[in-house]
């Protein structure tokens, strides 16, 4: 579990070089699926089960994007390890049946927003383990705006920071200390024999000294060579790669940040750079809101900045749209 750009594919890169997990790149079936599940029907009938499998394998083993998976999942071989219908089941036995095929014991499911979807999984499967990664909002923001089609104003990405981080912290909260696993960005670059030899103690998986070497590992050169913002993929851990905001914000950005996300800076450990609180005011609020939508409408028409997401959206689109030229016949 973690917002974007928080070093997420670098944890996934870590733990999958380890000789027993499997940790393909995140295919967002929850984020893709989830606003339409609905519309299968009632999924305990066969018919709607197998028309949820059938679009989520499209998705699956889809080729040509940068999330491609190497091994191809059958409807019927989903099907056989489905025994609750859900959405939640369908996603958790597709990387489950994945990493058999890898021959790995055990998955890493990368999924954005998974704090949606912790309650439900648990239900499913008590035992599964969740991490909990967070990076410092103020250079989620910095990263966030590195990305020419992401660039937002800073009140726009300390509010959608602020909330994620609400919502995972609420999560973990009403979960037991056995499930959720706290992993701050900043101590895996700084300290990271001790927090990997801590996290494997609490996914009860020996440690491997190997995962230290992720970087030379065959598939995190191919991940860093699909996408410009997977280059890293392919280095050592970046030691130092923090606190970059000091340098990439104004003094202004760092009040206005800390200023919306203050309870959750202090709730995760972080020190403010100035601890008095700036207010907004009303007007100063509806200036950021009418900033951001224009900085939206420039960066969001920069088509090619897009290429790299074309494939997998309109996959999905047609996905989409067949279902809801479907409704009527939904039983």
């Amino acid at each position: 579990m973690s917002s974007e750009r928080s070093g997420s594919n670098l944890l996934r890169s870590i733990l999958n070089a380890h000789s027993e997990i499997s940790a393909p790149s995140a295919l967002q079936l929850f984020r893709q699926f989830s606003p339409i599940v609905h519309l299968y029907g009632n999924l305990s009938k066969t018919e709607n089960l197998e028309n949820l499998v059938e679009d989520v394998l499209l998705l699956v083993n889809l080729k040509g994007t940068k999330t491609e998976w190497d091994e191809e999942i059958t409807k019927r071989e989903l099907l056989n390890r489905i025994k609750y219908p859900s959405l939640v089941e369908v996603v958790v036995e597709v990387y489950s049946l994945y990493a058999s095929k890898k021959g790995a014991n055990y998955f890493v499911c990368k999924e954005n927003d998974l704090y949606d979807h912790l309650f439900k999984t648990l239900h499913h499967y008590p035992t599964h383990k969740f991490i909990y990664l967070v990076r410092d909002g103020r250079d989620v923001a910095v990263s966030e705006r590195s990305i020419p089609f992401r660039k937002r104003h800073i009140f726009a990405l300390a509010e959608s920071w602020k909330k994620e981080q609400q919502r995972a912290l609420s999560t973990v909260q009403d979960t037991k200390p056995n499930n959720v696993f706290l992993v701050k960005y900043e101590e895996l670059l700084s300290n990271t024999n001790h927090v990997l030899e801590d996290l494997f103690s609490f996914l009860e998986i020996k440690f491997e000294k190997e995962v230290l070497s992720f970087h030379q590992k065959k598939e995190s050169k191919n991940q860093s060579n699909k996408s410009e913002f997977w280059t890293n993929l392919s280095s050592p851990m970046m030691k130092d790669n923090f606190s970059k905001y000091k340098k990439k914000l104004s003094e202004k950005e760092i009040r206005v940040f800390e200023s919306v996300c203050r309870v959750e800076l202090i709730a995760l450990s972080y020190k403010l750079e100035f601890p008095e609180q700036l207010r907004i005011s009303r007007l100063n609020d509806l200036y950021y809101r009418i900033n951001n939508k224009i900085m939206k409408f420039v960066n969001g028409n920069d088509k090619k900045s897009f290429n790299h997401h074309l494939i997998n959206n309109k996959a999905f689109l047609e996905i989409k749209k067949h279902r809801y030229s479907s409704i009527d016949k939904i039983k």
